[in-house]
């Protein structure tokens, strides 16, 4: 099949489920949000999993974290939270948190926050991927497959949602995903998409709340919390694969 019919079809499948789950979020607390709360969105990842330990860890100090995590933190509903106020501190790849804050003042880029998060999966089949999908909006990883994986020549662009599908189903040699995605299917083969360490999100905050005790006490438990999830040995305790996997992972989350 021609390159850009099957890039045309494999878009078109996926655009309806894209559009909806790019609008999809949940809050972690239930109940009655405190206004005063500190308003923090992430996506549902790895570092989501992380952040939810953090707003645990919360609950047993003086501070409030109002958690929002979207199927997708590069999808348009996390794009708009951050933008319209209703986010103080957001979790972004490198080209939506430079989006951000170009067209609002108000935020800024506070610094990179999480390397390495993802992993590359090839089809069974084949181990010289021609085509290879990746999450939408990341370009950062299109470059980074590009480069490292020379037999690509074609990037297809889903959900994440999707993504778990698309190998299964023919429709690409490979794709990458999610840590946290990997660690649902723990029988497959993983690799890292680079040798070398890359950016795969930053923290967004609003200049506001920079100077303000609740950053500072989030700053402090974020702290905290990254080191256990800095440490491989935890890791592997807490969510199992391999010694070798979380060896080439290399995740690492960047103290603030």
């Amino acid at each position: 099949m021609n390159a850009n019919i099957r890039t045309a079809i494999f878009v078109a499948a996926v655009a309806i489920l894209a559009v909806v789950l790019s609008f999809t979020l949940y809050r972690d607390h239930s109940g009655e949000k405190n206004a005063d709360a500190l308003r923090v969105g992430v996506g549902e990842g790895i570092s989501g999993i992380m952040l939810r330990d953090i707003a645990a860890a919360a609950d047993s100090r003086d501070l409030d974290i109002d958690l929002m995590v979207f199927i997708d933190c590069c999808g348009n509903a996390a794009q708009w939270a951050m933008g319209s106020g209703d986010l103080d501190i957001g979790f972004y790849c490198s080209s939506i948190a430079l989006t951000l804050i170009n067209l609002n003042d108000e935020l800024f880029i506070y610094g990179p926050a999480v390397m390495n998060s993802e992993v590359v999966a090839l089809s069974a089949e084949t181990d010289m991927p021609g085509a290879m999908a990746i999450p939408l909006k990341r370009s950062f990883l299109s470059d980074l497959i590009l480069e490292n994986f020379p037999t690509v020549t074609e990037i297809l662009q889903a959900s994440p949602i999707t993504l778990q599908y698309a190998l299964s189903d023919g429709r690409t040699d490979g794709v990458v995903l999610d840590i946290a995605q990997a660690l649902r299917n723990p029988d497959a083969d993983y690799m890292p998409i680079s040798g070398d360490d890359y950016i795969s999100y930053s923290l967004v905050v609003r200049k506001e709340i920079v100077t303000t005790q609740q950053f500072a006490d989030f700053v402090e438990l974020y702290n905290l919390v990254a080191s256990d999830f800095n440490d491989r040995e935890y890791m592997q305790d807490r969510f199992g694969m391999s010694g070798d996997f979380w060896e080439f992972v290399n995740l690492k989350f960047l103290y603030l």
